[in-house]
C-alpha cells in the first residue's frame, strides 16, 4: 500500500489574511479585458471584427480542432485585435471595451431538474461542456470535454482535487464553502460520463470547515461520493500524487493518471461544468485570490477572465510598487513585470509580494554547497543541483542523460536551497533547450 509520495515541503501557508474571506466582485470594473485566442485554440475561427458590439458570454471565436470556443467575459464593443502578452506566450487577443452593464446573451432555459443526471446522456452533457468553454482550472487549461473523451473506458477511479497546499491561495477553499451543492452537482455529472458509481474529493486537511460542508451535504455511508483528507504537504495536490494516494498503488512523479485507471479533475472545474449543463452559462469569470503584503485589501475575487493584472491589484488596494507579482501560486507561479496581462482560466491567485515577503530574492545567489536538501526533498527523485548548472552551462545532452525531462517544475528546491540558488528557473531554461534539442533530432 502506497499513500506518501517521497520528499515535499511544507511552506509557511501565509493563508490567514484571505481564508475567511468570501468572494466579491470589483468595486470597479474593469475598462477592458484582453481575451488571448490562443485560449481558444492554435488557430481559431474569429467570429467578431473590429467595432463590434457584444454581450456576455457571446462567442467570439471558434476551435477548428481540439479547444473551446472563446467567450466575451463583459458586455460592450471590440476595440481591437490585436497582439498581447499572456501567461505563457504572446499572441493575437480580442479587446473588448467594458460598458459595465454585463448585458447576457440569449442563451437556452435552464435546465429544471438538477438532481437528475441520469436523464442526460453523456454526449450531451459532454456537448454543453465543450460549448460553454470548461477547461480544467488548473495550470494546464486543458480542454475538460477532451479530457473526459480520453478517459471514457478507461477509468474506475474520478478525483476531485480540493487539495489547494500552495501558500497564499484559498480560492479553492472559499468556493467549497460557497458553492457545495453545485460542486457535488458537477462531480456528479462528471460520474454520469464516465459511468461509475462512486467519486473521491480530496480536501486538504487545513479545510476543516469546508470538510464539515461536504460530509454534513453527504450520506454518512454507502454515498456516491465520498471525502477523503489529504496532508497539506506539498505538492500533494498534483495529479500523480493524488491517484497514488487513493489507489495505494506507486505511480512514477508526473506520470499520466490514466495508466492506473484514474482521472484527476480540478474542484472549480466541476461547479464549471454544472453551470454548463444545468444552466448554460459559459465560463466567462472564475475565483481569483489576489494576496500579499502590498495590497491593502487582499481577498478572493470573482473576476472576468481577461481583467488585467494591473486593474486588479490596484482595485485591492496596491500600496506602492510590490517587490514582486505572481501570477499564480507562490510555489509554481510566474514572476511577472508586464502588469497588462490578463486573468486566465487556470490563474488561481495572483500575489503581490512586499519587500519584506521577499526578503534576500534580490540578493545574488551563493554557490551550491552540496547540502543535499534539493535532492532530499525532489518528490521525482532527481538531483535539482546537477540539473540546474547543466541547464546554466547550456550541457543540453547531460541534461538528457540525467533525465532532466522528468523534473515537475514544483520548485520545491529552490524554496529549501541555503544559498538562494533558484533551480526552477535555471532548470525550466534547460528543459525548454531539451525540447528544442530533441525537436531537431539529436536526442
Amino acid at each position: 500500500m502506497f499513500r506518501a509520495f517521497r520528499g515535499g515541503v511544507r511552506p509557511a501557508a501565509q493563508k490567514k489574511n484571505t481564508r475567511r474571506l468570501s468572494p466579491v466582485a470589483l468595486d470597479h470594473p474593469p475598462a477592458l479585458v484582453v481575451l488571448p485566442l490562443e485560449w481558444c485554440c492554435a488557430v481559431p475561427r474569429v467570429l467578431v471584427k473590429e467595432g463590434d458590439r457584444v454581450r456576455l458570454g457571446q462567442k467570439l471565436a471558434e476551435p477548428t480542432g481540439k479547444g473551446v470556443p472563446l467567450h466575451a467575459s463583459v458586455s460592450g464593443r471590440v476595440l481591437s485585435i490585436e497582439e498581447r502578452p499572456f501567461r505563457g506566450g504572446r499572441g493575437l487577443a480580442v479587446i473588448l471595451e467594458n460598458d459595465g452593464q454585463n448585458t447576457p446573451v440569449d442563451r437556452e432555459e435552464p435546465l429544471p431538474r438538477k438532481d437528475r443526471p441520469d436523464l442526460l446522456s453523456p454526449a450531451e452533457i459532454l456537448k454543453a461542456v465543450r460549448e460553454c468553454g470548461v477547461v480544467d482550472m488548473d495550470r494546464t487549461c486543458a480542454p475538460t470535454y477532451a479530457r473526459l473523451r480520453e478517459a471514457e473506458g478507461k477509468v474506475d477511479t474520478l478525483i476531485l482535487n480540493a487539495v489547494e497546499c500552495e501558500p497564499y491561495v484559498t480560492s479553492t477553499h472559499r468556493l467549497l464553502l460557497e458553492r457545495t451543492e453545485e460542486i457535488l452537482g458537477g462531480i456528479r455529472l462528471l460520474m454520469r460520463v464516465l459511468d461509475l458509481k462512486e467519486a473521491t474529493l480530496a480536501i486538504g486537511s487545513d479545510k476543516g470547515d469546508a470538510i464539515a460542508a461536504f460530509q454534513k451535504a453527504l450520506p454518512l455511508r454507502g454515498g456516491d461520493i465520498r471525502v477523503i483528507t489529504t496532508p497539506v504537504r506539498y505538492p500533494q495536490g498534483e495529479p500523480w500524487a493524488l491517484a497514488q494516494r487513493v489507489k495505494h498503488r506507486r505511480m512514477s512523479p508526473g506520470g499520466p493518471t490514466l495508466d492506473v485507471g484514474c482521472l484527476v479533475i480540478p474542484a472549480a472545474t466541476a461547479a464549471a461544468v454544472y453551470d454548463a449543463v444545468y444552466l448554460r452559462k459559459p465560463l466567462t469569470s472564475r475565483l481569483v485570490t489576489v494576496a500579499g503584503g502590498a495590497l491593502g485589501k487582499p481577498g478572493n475575487y470573482t473576476l472576468p477572465l481577461g481583467a488585467r493584472i494591473g486593474d486588479v491589484l490596484q482595485e485591492a488596494g496596491r500600496k506602492g510598487r510590490p517587490a514582486r507579482v505572481v501570477l499564480g501560486g507562490a510555489m509554481t507561479g510566474e514572476a511577472i513585470t508586464d502588469l497588462t496581462m490578463p486573468i486566465g482560466k487556470g490563474e488561481e491567485a495572483v500575489l503581490a509580494l512586499s519587500e519584506r515577503e521577499c526578503a534576500g530574492d534580490g540578493e545574488e545567489s551563493g554557490s551550491c554547497v552540496r547540502c543535499g536538501r534539493c535532492v532530499d526533498v525532489c518528490p521525482a527523485g532527481l538531483e535539482p543541483y546537477l540539473l540546474g548548472a547543466c541547464s546554466d552551462a547550456g550541457k543540453t545532452e547531460m541534461l538528457e542523460k540525467l533525465d532532466g525531462a522528468r523534473c515537475l517544475e514544483c520548485g520545491a528546491c529552490t524554496y529549501v536551497c541555503p544559498s538562494r540558488i533558484r533551480q526552477l528557473e535555471s532548470i525550466r531554461r534547460g528543459k525548454a533547450a531539451l525540447r528544442e534539442w530533441r525537436e531537431e533530432g539529436r536526442a
